[in-house]
């Protein structure tokens, strides 16, 4: 599994063990899980979006750890989610559980390094008789490898041998 399904998978444990959404169902768009038509639950839809992959600061230096100094790039990352409810659920339900994801999220900040989180208007999709207001979550992060401090008569003792 590829590091930004990772981040998903994530995502929708941490929030499928919230008791408050045991009822919304979770699917990856990625993996190409779908939503049913016609809808009967509240379901929320994730996918990754938009990735911007950089350069950290200072040509990549990101400081020492104890294994030797780190250099990577930095990620920023666009969650695309969506939230159905079903038209005999209601509309307020759409933002009730957008205010519950807010919430769970955030609660859990240090695992995930939100920048932002927003959402758009409510609308109505009669095809599927469901209420979706979409959602964005951002997230910023560092990619880092380690390098070890290099050691030249370490290097050509073990050439030797």
């Amino acid at each position: 599994m590829s590091l930004f399904n990772n981040i998903i998978e994530q995502i929708k444990t941490t929030l499928s063990q919230n008791s408050e959404l045991n009822s919304v169902k979770f699917v990856d768009t990625n993996i190409g899980e779908k939503v049913p038509n016609p809808i009967k639950n509240i379901y929320v839809s994730l996918g990754i979006g938009k990735v911007l992959i950089n350069k950290a600061a200072f040509n990549s230096y990101l400081g020492k750890s104890v294994n030797g100094e780190q250099y990577g790039n930095s990620l920023n990352i666009d969650i695309e989610m969506k939230i159905f409810s079903p038209k005999n659920i209601g509309i307020k339900r759409c933002y009730w559980v957008f205010s519950k994801i807010f919430e769970e999220l955030l609660y859990h900040k240090k695992n995930f390094n939100i920048e932002n989180i927003s959402c758009e208007k409510i609308v109505y999709n009669e095809d599927i008789s469901s209420f979706e207001l979409e959602c964005k979550l951002n997230f910023n992060a560092y990619l880092a490898y380690e390098t070890q401090d290099i050691n030249i008569s370490k290097i050509s003792i073990e050439k030797k041998m």
